[in-house]
């Protein structure tokens, strides 16, 4: 077998570990990882009542996460170096995956309860905008909610409220099942968008299993989205989607259609606009495109958010200013926080984030490189992933940008969790391996790691120290060295090495 070969199914083999380490993990039952889902039944998700100890739940969860890196690198080194694993076999595993991780209970924070919990309100007649859970104490599924969540509204879009509520209505006032139906949707949305993603790597047996290996079979993402039952999943679909649409060479009808698909995205969570900044980035020299792009976002989100209610923005507008832990916006928040105050120094951070965030995305930009043009088989050169659309809308070029935008976001925001994470690793997929894998595969790690093991209510107090000094002291100078990765130009990169 040749190198590259060895080295794939080295990844494939550490992919493997990390999935089993997950699934194994959650087979335990309630831990500091996994919040309890009331009485068990013979649906799934299944699990035993071993009340693991909680160093071992952190230990099984960290050996999960760092294999699953080390698989990922691995199997980007195999693929640059030619490595073409059989494709069909990749999905088949990913499907695997994705079931065993479906039928054990979500992992990695309390978030799915939150989730039930506003489904069930929307279901009760209350408004999830406006009303949090611990507003409906004696209800079964709306008290199941954890702590921070259970004093905090909505969040989410109104098509995510909408999907919701719907699970909320088919499980009535059972938490498993509702937990069971919001994990099935989100997985459906995964597999649905790697089933998009392929269609979008076309027949290059290359791009066909970048495809697959840095989304089907992502290690990271598996753990962080479907492990985790995070809406995420729900966002990459319309968006994924938007992007197939304009393959071919799409008239005003497609690129409506593909204009209303980012207007869903928009719809499921507000950072869908991402998305509809990278494609309207993308088409800037055609403005017509550009208009019915953002008409046909605009036919979608904005009656969505209308009918969602007067208080469908109350808590995103109070949520723009929080400050996660793990991002070096903290170091920024606690040196300021004394001298400034807290509004004053939120108001800085805030501005500064958006004022990075342009730079960021200015210097990813400009540093693309180039994917070459179309190969043939025998010129042994990175393929471009599809033909021309017309001019400006081509596929590579609209993955690029979207890669980039969301990139120069989740670098610079100042509240970010890995399961954000997904909607990079997306258009990344679709391009070809540079420097900003590398530096997505840091990112993804290291807030993987930090949020570990997932529940802050029920840890120990000398694991409870750990992990915060690790989510507070280490991972904020980590993400910073990311951040400084991404702006410093390597000397001698070739200039068509994709973001040299």
């Amino acid at each position: 077998m040749p190198a590259a070969g060895r080295l794939g199914v080295a990844g494939l083999a550490s992919t493997a570990v990390s999935v089993v380490a997950v699934v194994a993990t959650g087979l335990l039952g309630p831990s500091v990882a996994q919040p309890p889902l009331g009485p068990r039944s013979w649906l799934p998700p299944w699990h035993l009542a071993l009340e693991p100890s909680p160093w071992l739940v952190t230990g099984l969860l960290l050996v999960a996460v760092a294999a699953g890196a080390l698989g990922l690198g691995l199997a980007m080194v195999a693929l640059r170096r030619g490595w073409r694993p059989p494709v069909g076999r990749l999905v088949a595993g990913s499907v695997v995956a994705v079931a065993a991780l479906v039928a054990v209970p979500p992992m990695g924070s309390a978030d799915h309860l939150s989730y039930a919990a506003y489904g069930r309100i929307a279901v009760l007649g209350g408004d999830p905008y406006r009303q949090p859970p611990s507003s409906f104490p004696e209800d079964p599924v709306v008290s199941a909610a954890e702590p921070p969540w259970r004093s905090t509204p909505s969040v989410y879009g109104p098509l995510t409220t909408a999907e919701q509520r719907a699970a909320a209505a088919l499980a009535g006032p059972d938490v498993r099942r509702t937990v069971l139906l919001l994990s099935l949707a989100n997985a459906a949305a995964f597999l649905l968008t790697g089933s998009l993603l392929l269609r979008l790597a076309g027949a290059d047996l290359g791009a066909r299993a970048r495809a697959v290996l840095l989304f089907w079979l992502n290690p990271l993402v598996l753990w962080a989205v479907v492990a985790g039952a995070h809406v995420d999943a729900l966002l990459v679909l319309p968006v994924v989607a938007a992007l197939t649409v304009l393959r071919g060479r799409p008239g005003a009808g497609r690129v409506l259609v593909s204009g209303a698909l980012l207007g869903a995205g928009v719809a499921v969570k507000a950072t869908g606009a991402l998305a509809l900044l990278a494609l309207a980035w993308v088409g800037r020299r055609r403005v017509r495109d550009v208009a019915i792009l953002v008409a046909g976002a605009g036919l979608v989100a904005l009656p969505a958010y209308a009918l969602a209610g007067p208080h469908v923005l109350d808590q995103l507008l109070r949520a723009r200013r929080l400050v996660s832990l793990a991002t070096p916006w903290h170091l920024v928040d606690a040196w300021l926080r004394g001298p400034l105050g807290h509004p004053a120094t939120r108001s800085v951070i805030g501005a500064g984030a958006a004022a990075a965030f342009a730079v960021v995305a200015v210097v990813l930009w400009r540093r693309r490189g180039d994917a070459g043009p179309p190969r043939s088989r025998a010129s042994g050169t990175e393929a471009d992933l599809t033909p021309r659309l017309a001019e400006t809308w081509r596929v590579h070029d609209a993955a690029t940008a979207l890669a980039v935008v969301v990139a120069a976001y989740l670098l610079t925001a100042p509240y970010a969790l890995p399961w954000y994470d997904v909607l990079l690793w997306a258009p990344l997929a679709l391009l070809p391996l540079g420097r900003l894998h590398v530096l997505a595969l840091a990112h993804t790690t290291v807030l993987a790691v930090a949020y570990l093991p997932g529940r802050v209510e029920v840890q120990p107090e000398a694991l409870a120290r750990l992990a915060l000094a690790v989510r507070t002291d280490v991972a904020p100078w980590l993400l910073l060295a990311v951040l400084i990765a991404a702006l410093v130009r390597r000397r001698g990169a070739a200039s068509r090495r994709p973001w040299r």
